[in-house]
C-alpha cells in the first residue's frame, strides 16, 4: 500500500526532479540517520514555522498601520529563529550540514546581489544580534545603501513582499526574500529529507 502510494505520487517529470535533487546532495547510501523520534520532532517544527512564514510573505497587509502589523512581523521574526534553530538540528541528523551548504539562495550582500549557501543563513539567524522584517521599498532600500533617510521622508510608502535583513557578529548584513527562502527549504532541503527518511522506514509525510 505504501509503495503504491509513492509510485503514485512521484511520476513524470516530478519523479525526475526528485532524482535530480538527491544526486546533488550525495549518495544517500553512506548516510547513518540519528534518532528518529528527534528527526520527526525537528521536522515538525520546521514544517509548521515553514507554513506561517510562508503564508505571511504571500498574504496582504492590513490596509492601516497599528498593532496587528507589528505583530506579524515580531511572530515571523521567532518563526524564522525557531525554524533555523530545528533545521539546523535536522539537517545535521539527516543529509548533514555538509551535504545542506551545497544548496545556495539569493541575499543581497555588500551592496550586491550573490548566492551564499543556505547554511550561511541559518547560522546568521540563529546567531543574529539584529534581525528585522522589512515591508516597505523605501526601508529596503535605505536598508541596502540605495537610498537615504531624507529620500524616505519625502518618498511615498510602498509595499513590498516580506525582506529579512540580519547582522551577527561574523556577518555585517544580509538581505533576504521570505519567501524565496522558504520555497529553497522546501525543494531544496525538506523534500530530499523526506525520501532519505524513507529509504530508512520512516515516514515523516505520514500523520502518527
Amino acid at each position: 500500500m505504501r509503495g503504491e502510494r509513492l509510485s503514485c505520487r512521484l511520476s513524470g517529470q516530478k519523479l525526475m526532479d526528485k532524482i535530480r535533487n538527491l544526486a546533488e546532495l550525495g549518495n544517500w547510501d553512506s548516510v547513518e540517520l540519528g534518532s528518529h523520534s528527534a528527526i520527526r520532532h525537528g521536522y515538525e517544527n520546521v514544517l509548521n514555522a515553514s507554513a506561517r512564514l510562508f503564508s505571511f510573505a504571500t498574504g496582504n497587509q492590513p490596509t492601516t498601520d497599528g498593532p496587528i502589523s507589528n505583530q506579524q512581523e515580531v511572530l515571523a521574526a521567532d518563526d524564522l529563529l525557531t525554524l533555523a534553530i530545528h533545521l539546523r538540528r535536522l539537517l545535521d541528523k539527516t543529509i548533514s550540514l555538509k551535504r545542506a551548504s551545497q544548496v545556495e539562495t539569493k541575499v543581497w550582500r555588500k551592496g550586491q546581489s550573490v548566492r551564499v549557501p543556505i547554511t550561511r543563513i541559518i547560522n546568521v539567524i540563529i546567531h543574529h544580534l539584529e534581525l528585522e522584517i522589512i515591508r516597505t521599498e523605501n526601508i529596503l532600500r535605505i536598508k541596502a545603501g540605495k537610498s537615504t533617510m531624507d529620500d524616505f521622508l519625502i518618498a511615498n510608502r510602498k509595499n513590498i513582499d516580506p525582506i529579512c535583513s540580519i547582522k551577527s557578529d561574523k556577518e555585517q548584513l544580509l538581505i533576504f526574500s521570505i519567501k524565496d527562502f522558504i520555497e529553497t527549504v522546501q525543494k531544496n532541503l525538506l523534500v530530499p529529507i523526506i525520501e532519505l527518511c524513507e529509504e530508512h522506514h520512516l515516514w515523516l509525510d505520514e500523520v502518527i
